[in-house]
């Protein structure tokens, strides 16, 4: 017992020796980034930003591709970083880079997409909003952006780059020999609406992430033996989305990546797959919540005001179990609303498709048994708990997964992705040839 235990603390002080110093790393440099960022000239980003209003206003402010549930824009949050983005120094360069302004319209509801539509009309008066609890990191990218090509240049653009990455690491999959799990990756991705991740630009944070870290790991397998690199890899991930996203399904940044480890890894002793899940979990943990109160002591410190407590009455909110009007959440709507919305495009018949030939991949190159057995079932539970880990996600998070079930639902992505490789390991055989 006493060996376990020294065991224990020596991998977890390992990874802090990591995660920690990656916290402070992605803080610093994402600080010198936004500085940068909003030093640049807004005079073309403002000429830009406002040549894409007519399409825009036209769009409306939550679209649906297809009329499908699922196939839903964020135009509200794509308006906001937009606004964001036209921004300048006012203030001084450094509190604007931590505070995030954006101007309001007075006698206007501070609605981003209605203020965004008259952004035109530089006659009305208008007051400054600051959202500093977040870091708002794709500012780095998304100005720099806008001084060369306008909001519907970045999503197309956009689209291309994430098909390409699509392409890449199914591609990879197949190279690693994992053809049936790269039949179930395709699936759950397919589920999260291609054209949907591509066209808002608030849903693409996360999908860059988990597949630039699936990538890394099918390109560097090693990665995922060691406690150095495993923790480097998590850490990094979970501080990057912490840096880059609103919030949207950021425990898919861990499930995907961490999924496609124990697909490298499904030969290993259960015991040292657990591992890996409990090192990731962690590491990934750190980097999020590091990076992200990192962002609030920066702010607090240098803005002045007290953005500790705004994100504390903000996470205790989302955390709640009741909507805003107060009505309870329960477990079972909660569910209901998450399914109805991730399978609410036609997508789920391919999907469905992709999944059954995985499974008919895994069947007739030679199975293992043709009924599950206690063996099988055991092989299967590494990739259940990770499938487990979309869903601690949705109970912890109650009120913000089930208000907004309509883009949180694509965390379900990490669900039937490990689900469906788990229930291919019930049936396959030990060895591939």
């Amino acid at each position: 017992m006493r060996t376990m235990l020294a065991t224990v603390v020596r991998e977890l002080l390992k990874l802090l020796a990591v995660a920690l110093p990656t916290c402070a790393g992605v803080g610093l440099l994402g600080t010198l980034l936004l500085l940068f960022a909003y030093s640049l000239p807004v005079e073309r980003i403002r000429a830009n930003v406002r040549s894409s209003q007519p399409e825009f206003i036209a769009e409306g402010k939550y679209p649906q591709i297809g009329g499908w549930l699922g196939g839903g824009l964020d135009n509200f949050t794509d308006a906001l970083m937009l606004l964001e983005a036209v921004e300048g120094p006012d203030e001084g360069l450094l509190k604007t880079a931590m505070n995030v302004p954006r101007k309001h319209i007075y006698g206007l509801e501070p609605d981003p997409y209605w203020i965004f539509c008259q952004y035109h009309d530089e006659s009305r008066p208008r007051y400054v909003e600051n959202y500093a609890r977040y870091w708002h990191g794709y500012q780095c990218l998304l100005k720099p952006f806008l001084m060369f090509g306008d909001y519907w240049t970045w999503r197309w653009l956009n689209f291309a780059l994430q098909s390409v990455l699509l392409l890449a690491v199914v591609g990879l999959m197949f190279y690693r020999g994992l053809g049936p799990e790269a039949c179930a990756f395709a699936a759950s991705v397919l589920l999260l609406v291609p054209p949907v991740m591509g066209l808002s630009m608030q849903f693409a944070p996360c999908y860059y992430l988990f597949m630039l870290a699936c990538a890394a790991i099918l390109l560097f397998p090693r990665a995922v033996g060691s406690t150095w690199t495993l923790s480097l890899v998590f850490a990094l991930d979970g501080a990057l989305v912490a840096y880059f996203d609103y919030l949207t399904y950021p425990v898919a940044t861990l499930g995907m990546p961490l999924m496609m480890g124990l697909c490298l890894n499904k030969g290993a002793a259960p015991r040292d797959q657990y591992r890996l899940i409990a090192l990731a979990v962690v590491a990934w943990v750190v980097g999020y919540v590091g990076t992200w109160s990192l962002k609030w002591v920066l702010a607090t410190v240098f803005t002045g005001d007290n953005v500790f407590a705004n994100a504390f009455v903000q996470a205790r909110f989302r955390a709640s179990t009741a909507t805003g009007n107060g009505v309870a959440i329960a477990l079972g709507p909660l569910g209901r609303e998450l399914l109805h919305h991730y399978l609410g495009t036609p997508y789920k018949y391919p999907a469905a498709a992709l999944l059954g030939v995985g499974a008919a991949w895994v069947w007739l190159r030679g199975a293992r048994r043709r009924v599950p057995d206690g063996a099988g079932l055991l092989k299967a539970l590494p990739p259940l708990v990770v499938a487990g880990l979309p869903l601690v996600w949705f109970v912890a998070l109650r009120n913000h997964s089930f208000v907004h079930s309509w883009f949180t639902c694509r965390a379900l992505a990490v669900l039937f992705f490990a689900g469906a490789c788990g229930i291919y390991r019930v049936f396959e055989r030990e060895s591939r040839p």
